[in-house]
């Protein structure tokens, strides 16, 4: 198994976990994912923004030795993160 098991369940685990807005991934390389979270004011707040990015980290953990998620870009209800993993 592989993480693509963990990240093709994004949007469903997104969905339980959040109240609102949404999740998309695309498949960057064979070890890399783009991730896009949109239209979530909670996007604003730092802690929330490093809570997900550990939150998928961990996913990504359960199927490989280690991942890095790593914040690319955001704007007051959205970001993205670069997921890659060893």
């Amino acid at each position: 198994m592989t993480p693509w098991v963990a990240l093709g369940s994004a949007r469903k685990l997104y969905e339980r976990l959040c109240d609102g807005g949404g999740v998309w991934v695309a498949k960057t390389g064979p070890k890399d994912a783009r991730m896009e979270v949109v239209c979530n004011p909670l996007v604003a707040i730092p802690y929330f923004r490093q809570a997900m990015r550990g939150l998928w980290q961990a996913a990504v953990e359960l199927f490989c030795i280690k991942s890095y998620v790593t914040e690319m870009a955001r704007t007051k209800d959205s970001y993205k993160v670069r997921i890659s993993w060893a």
